[in-house]
């Protein structure tokens, strides 16, 4: 390597993010990386000149001080949530059932009366009493804060969460605060976002504990799980405040005592807003109240804080358990990087809803890098039991998290779908699940994918999935995996989402703010390496002459800066759209889809623009000589040829009649050999038979 490229790597590697006592890179520097040695990221590392390394391992940072864990005795609650209910029968049950889902085992539920006089609710309360799941206790009306004080006084748990009981929690929110508390010892309160509903629709979008800004606001909500012994610390709520802000103050007397908390970046607790609530009361007299709650905790921002300390991963979660299976269901575990737009979770999604849908199976993913994850909302609508690993814990917890996690829940299965922390765990996770039915999922034998890895840990595998035949060649004739550990199940695609649009296409044109009256070529896809967009731009440089034509760039990724920066050096009249968020739309609306990837499987855009009749042009790559035929629905080039690219691009633009041609054969050529429905179950069988 250079001096000037070792150079660039040492500047970039020392600013990246330094976390949790390891240098972090980001995958935008780690592609540039590659990008400029013109290899594998392992020969740039080889070629890392010592005094490098050596600049590289002084600027770490120390490691944060290291604590056992402490085990529960045995009988005690890890967790209890207990709900103060006044007269609030109609809203009791519904409050009750969120905490009995919740994926946290050894829990206890205790309900207090807070001396209500509505028949309607006492009958609640005493059917809520009968099962045993749920404690009742009554007292005479003392006020929300008295209730819950009662409550907590009677658990021994460890951790406390006090739920209104109008509102509800989604099912894994305390085994995720629960998580960061047995981890971070230094932590007193974990808390999420807040989902209002009701009269109102909206997010509070809560904030990380500020002891400066919490004395102007709160910002945390009222379901913060505790830890007891902060609780018995500041002496409890204070009882007195029985006309509001009672959780405020008490959140400042926690930070007036050092606890930090946590915001859990997910939203995990419904707030509901009707009517007049004592909410609204309170803000009536929210001068009074707020400067009564200021005066008192006036020196909470000079609180010495606690020093941060970490629990030893391999023994952090011991005292976890996980709630009791759901008779005749067996639990899948997915693992993937993120919940990004991209193919590979297109068909994901498709899979997990066959799961989900036979009856047969709870679902639980976990993601294992950080990302905005855009579709974590549609893989919510099939199963609730996200686990976003980097809002929870620091890397290092990673494997002991998924390991546990696997045990708890009594897992049977798991699926790797393109994690490389979910394949470096397998050696550690083979040691305490030796029977555990493991498969991974390839989408392309590229050699910036994951076949060779995947290859690697073969050993600890039970199959591997891959989209098509090409792949299986590669593993068996490459890497000398046996053909019966390998099975091919090509992509398929929901032929009833994907399908042209028979109305105003004009109309859904300025709807995405295209140019009706113009003719859009379009680039879906990840930007990054083995996709090429720079291929792409080049191409529209080149035609920018041609007029009435918008080049579209959608899509996100390591090479974002890269392809805008090429892109204003060609002058190339790219517009770059953002992540595609509603890709049937936008495939309904461009005439002509430009792959240009440098490795694929079975590309699900390419199958997704011929279902809705859009014509493609790609690159010879993959299986897709076995999708895209020369005339009739597409044309291929080879890999890289700008000038074939160019020559075909500029033909179909020039002759509209060739592109209007095609596009009658479009779905027919793929609807029938490419089933969603057939490609899911294909999975589901295969983990319930192999």
């Amino acid at each position: 390597m250079s001096k000037n490229k070792a150079s660039w790597a040492l500047q970039k590697v020392v600013e990246v993010t330094k976390r949790d006592g390891v240098l972090v890179m980001s995958n935008k520097v780690l592609a540039r990386l590659r990008y400029t040695v013109q290899g594998p990221f392992r020969v740039l590392k080889r070629s890392i000149p010592p005094q490098v390394k050596e600049r590289l391992r002084q600027s770490r940072e120390p490691a944060l001080p290291v604590v056992d864990q402490i085990i529960l005795p045995e009988g005690v609650p890890l967790a209890a949530v207990i709900i103060p209910c006044y007269n609030y029968g109609k809203y009791l049950p519904a409050a009750v059932e969120s905490v009995l889902r919740q994926t946290l085992g050894n829990i206890e539920v205790i309900v207090v009366d807070d001396g209500s006089d509505d028949p309607h609710t006492i009958s609640v309360l005493g059917e809520i009493g009968e099962g045993g799941r749920v404690r009742v206790i009554r007292q005479p009306n003392k006020g929300l804060p008295a209730a819950r004080n009662t409550g907590i006084r009677a658990t021994a748990a460890r951790y406390i969460t006090c739920l209104d009981a109008d509102d509800l929690i989604d099912p894994t929110y305390l085994e995720k605060a629960v998580m960061l508390l047995e981890t971070r010892p230094d932590i007193g309160l974990a808390y999420p976002l807040a989902q209002l509903f009701g009269d109102v629709e909206e997010t509070w979008y809560t904030e990380p504990l500020d002891p400066v800004k919490l004395l102007q606001y709160n910002h945390i909500p009222v379901v913060a799980v505790f830890r007891r012994e902060a609780w018995e610390k500041v002496g409890g709520y204070d009882e007195s405040m029985r006309i509001g802000y009672e959780d405020w103050e008490f959140w400042l007397r926690l930070a007036g005592e050092g606890y930090g908390g946590y915001l859990i970046p997910e939203r995990l607790f419904k707030h509901r807003r009707h009517g007049k609530t004592m909410t609204h009361r309170a803000k009536e007299k929210h001068r009074q109240l707020s400067e009564e709650i200021r005066r008192k905790h006036a020196r909470v921002a000079r609180a010495k804080r606690f020093r941060a300390s970490e629990v030893k991963p391999e023994r952090a979660f011991v005292n976890m358990l996980g709630a009791p299976r759901l008779p005749g269901r067996k639990r899948l575990l997915v693992l993937v990087p993120w919940l990004t737009v991209g193919g590979a979770e297109t068909v994901l999604l498709q899979v997990l809803k066959a799961f989900a849908g036979s009856g047969g199976w709870q679902v639980y993913l976990a993601t294992t890098l950080d990302s905005p994850n855009e579709w974590a909302g549609r893989f919510a609508e099939v199963t609730p039991l996200l686990f976003f690993l980097p809002h929870l814990l620091p890397r290092r917890y990673f494997t002991d998290c998924i390991i546990s996690l696997i045990s708890r829940h009594e897992i049977d299965g798991v699926l790797i779908s393109h994690s490389e922390l979910a394949y470096l765990s397998l050696a550690q996770l083979r040691k305490v699940a030796p029977g555990l039915l493991v498969l991974d999922l390839l989408h392309n034998d590229s050699p910036e994918g994951y076949a060779r890895l995947s290859a690697r840990v073969d050993h600890f595998l039970n199959g591997h999935i891959v989209v098509h035949e090409g792949i299986k060649n590669t593993l068996v004739e490459r890497f000398g995996l046996p053909e019966g550990k390998i099975f091919v199940i090509p992509n398929g695609v929901d032929e009833e989402h994907f399908k042209p649009w028979n109305e105003d296409r004009a109309g859904l044109k300025k709807k995405l703010g295209l140019d009706p009256a113009k003719r859009q070529i379009a680039f879906v896809g990840r930007l990054s390496i083995e996709k090429n967009p720079l291929l792409f731009v080049k191409a529209a440089a080149r035609l920018k002459h041609l007029p009435g034509v918008e080049w579209l760039c959608y899509g996100d990724g390591v090479m974002e800066d890269e392809t805008r920066a090429a892109a204003m050096n060609l002058d190339a009249p790219v517009r770059f759209m953002g992540a595609c968020t509603d890709t049937a739309a936008i495939l309904n609306a461009v005439d002509l889809l430009a792959l240009t990837s440098n490795s694929e499987g079975l590309p699900m855009v390419v199958l997704e623009a011929l279902l809705c009749g859009v014509p493609v042009v790609a690159t010879d790559v993959g299986c897709l000589a076995g999708v895209v035929r020369d005339g009739v629905n597409g044309y291929l080039v080879e890999k890289g040829d700008l000038n074939a690219l160019c020559s075909i691009l500029q033909e179909l633009l020039e002759r509209p009649e060739r592109l209007d041609q095609m596009k009658q054969y479009c779905r027919s050529s793929v609807v029938d050999r490419y089933s969603g429905h057939d490609m899911a179950s294909a999975y589901v069988r295969l983990f319930e038979n192999i």
